[in-house]
């Protein structure tokens, strides 16, 4: 295992404590068993407005909410190592089709942790190639443990980053249009947004 202390991005969004609590044992072991190696840090939470009690017993750091684009600067700037989206396994999340959280953190070389819940599904991402996925809740620590103490975490985890940007670029990334000329797929639409939202100034709002 390297040295450096590892730093798992986990995202808030103000709707998703259910889906955070389901892994708050792991959380917890995880805590136990890296001590200071490992920072868990919330992006998007502020003790101050949200409840903590989903938290309790988790030894965590956190990031507030930032507005977009501030959002994506502050992911660039803090770049964890890795970001995990928990996601139950409940209606809303099995029906969305949001797959923005992969796509900003790709942008940034950030790969992403998930358990296999659409659309996040073997089809967008590719175990140990593009990010890194588990088949359920109960599998999450297991494989953060191995990447954490993989001899060439860096490399995978680069590797990993480079492949999700990549594909993000080549394959949501451009306009598909149909046999009429109509746009069928507009997604460079928002990836453009997004490019020059990480790529513009950071401007300081009182």
């Amino acid at each position: 295992m390297e040295n450096k202390q590892f730093k798992l991005g986990i995202i808030f969004n103000g709707f998703n404590q259910s889906d955070i609590a389901l892994y708050k044992s792991q959380l917890i072991e995880l805590n136990k068993k890296y001590g200071d190696n490992l920072k868990l840090l919330l992006i998007g939470f502020s003790p101050e407005k949200n409840d903590t009690k989903f938290l309790d017993g988790v030894i965590y750091e956190y990031a507030p909410l930032a507005s977009y684009p501030h959002y994506l600067k502050q992911l660039n700037i803090i770049r964890p190592d890795l970001i995990f989206i928990p996601l139950e396994n409940n209606k809303f999340n099995s029906t969305t089709e949001n797959i923005y959280k992969f796509i900003e953190a790709a942008l940034i070389d950030i790969p992403i942790i998930v358990n296999k819940q659409f659309p996040y599904t073997s089809k967008l991402i590719n175990n140990k190639f593009n990010g890194f996925m588990f088949e359920k809740a109960s599998f999450f620590m297991g494989l953060l443990s191995e990447i954490i103490d993989a001899p060439d975490r860096k490399e995978l985890l680069d590797r990993c980053a480079k492949m999700a940007h990549s594909q993000v670029l080549k394959h949501l990334g451009y306009y598909k249009t149909s046999d009429d000329g109509k746009v069928t797929f507009a997604n460079k639409v928002m990836v453009d947004r997004l490019v020059n939202a990480i790529d513009s100034p950071l401007v300081k709002t009182e």
